[in-house]
């Protein structure tokens, strides 16, 4: 076949002598002969054991992909010169990621000349009208912009976090809103977790909420053996494990999280990752790549627990305290995707249900256990009310779970 300036001709098939991609450049011919030739290489037993242990993890056939419905919404303030408004062509379901042609109308009275826009993700495209429309001319034969009032065809991105919006730009600069388009996930939103792919398990993890223990065990279960009994690719520390193995687990059979007391799950935060790892002080701050332009001399270094709360924006420009004292509310998905939300204390139910899901004995251990433990009463009265104000949203979410303290 032609492709470029190169003429491919595959004339002998792989595995027997001669040159069976001639006409490549010769870098490309011998990277696609190595490639060829070590897929039909048995694996080696190394090979064969870590091929074993990562599918237990991979999405069974029978998960669906995440679909988004695109939903067409009005601007809040209509502008009485946009007479009429059509988008075409944008199929009711499309899964997450994936691109679709769209075409229209937008008639637009004015004499002042305006160019059509949209706007997604934060880039423009200007949209032209290549196409008559004797139609809509015939209908309003007093309106110029009618004769010509179809839209180009124009690429739309399914994003349930990247609207799209349609406007119009006059030459002065005036902006006028025409239509959005909102790609609402169905049925369920998308929840990024683990998927035990035996048993169409799916949990989203919270860090400082049973997380480490939970995936310890889940790894056990999955595989048979222990996280740390033998060295992993990708980093020695199983979040990094699973950073890597995450994946939407919305269409799993059952899907379970575990929630917290926010101010509980601050205080074991603070007392783990402050006072017993030290990820505040300089010696700590120094090995961070992200730290490297900030002067540490000058650092407000191993705060107490009332100059952490007192700063507690501040600190979080740290990324490992941002990650583990971030609100839950700001990354986990709605309490209605999951199956079942167990509370802190409910530990023992969910290693019983879980048991009974598998038909496996499945113990959750208790891994992260340094640093002393902090109770509400060493918080004075401004910390705590600031807490509850860092954590509001939490609460709201918890409801039906946890109330804020009162004193």
């Amino acid at each position: 076949m032609d492709e470029g300036d190169h003429r491919w001709e595959l004339v002998e098939p792989v595995g027997t002598e001669g040159d069976w991609a001639r006409g490549l450049p010769p870098v490309v011919s011998e990277r696609l002969r190595d490639q060829a030739l070590a897929v039909q290489l048995p694996l080696t037993e190394a090979q064969e054991q870590l091929l074993t242990l990562e599918s237990g993890w991979l999405t069974g056939l029978e998960q669906l992909p995440t679909l988004l419905r695109p939903k067409l919404v009005r601007p809040s303030i209509e502008d009485a010169r946009v007479k009429l408004v059509r988008l075409e062509g944008i199929p009711p379901l499309l899964p997450r990621g994936e691109r679709s042609q769209a075409s229209g109308i937008v008639l637009f009275d004015s004499t002042e000349p305006a160019e059509l826009e949209m706007v997604q993700s934060g880039e423009s495209t200007v949209l032209a009208w290549p196409r008559p429309s004797p139609a809509l001319a015939s209908k309003w034969p007093d309106l110029p912009a009618a004769r010509q009032a179809r839209l180009s065809s124009v690429s739309l991105l399914a994003d349930a976090k990247s609207p799209v919006h349609l406007r119009l730009r006059s030459r002065k600069g005036e902006e006028v809103p025409v239509l959005n388009v909102e790609f609402r996930e169905y049925p369920s939103p998308a929840v990024n977790g683990i998927f035990l792919a035996q048993w169409s398990i799916g949990y989203q993890s919270i860090p400082k909420v049973a997380c480490t223990s939970l995936k310890e065990a889940l790894f056990l279960l999955a595989t048979g053996e222990n996280f740390g009994d033998r060295e992993r690719p990708g980093g020695g520390y199983i979040h990094d494990y699973f950073f890597w193995h995450e994946q939407d687990i919305a269409q799993a059979a059952w899907r379970f999280v575990v929630v917290r007391d926010p101010i509980q799950r601050f205080l074991s935060g603070f007392s783990n990752r402050v006072l017993h790892y030290r990820e505040l002080s300089r010696e700590y701050l120094a090995s961070l790549p992200s730290m490297s332009g900030v002067d540490l001399e000058d650092f407000p270094a191993n705060p107490s627990l009332d100059q952490f709360i007192a700063n507690f924006e501040f600190y979080c420009q740290v990324p490992t305290i941002r990650h583990h004292f971030s609100p839950i509310s700001a990354f986990v998905a709605p309490l209605e995707s999951f199956s079942r939300v167990y509370a802190f204390h409910e530990i023992d139910a969910l290693a019983a249900d879980i048991s009974k899901r598998t038909g496996q004995e499945f113990r959750i251990p208790h891994s992260q256990q340094g640093g002393p433990k902090l109770k509400l009463e060493c918080l004075g009265g401004d910390s705590l009310r600031r807490l509850v104000k860092i954590y509001e949203a939490d609460y709201e979410m918890l409801k039906h779970f946890y109330l804020p303290p009162s004193r």
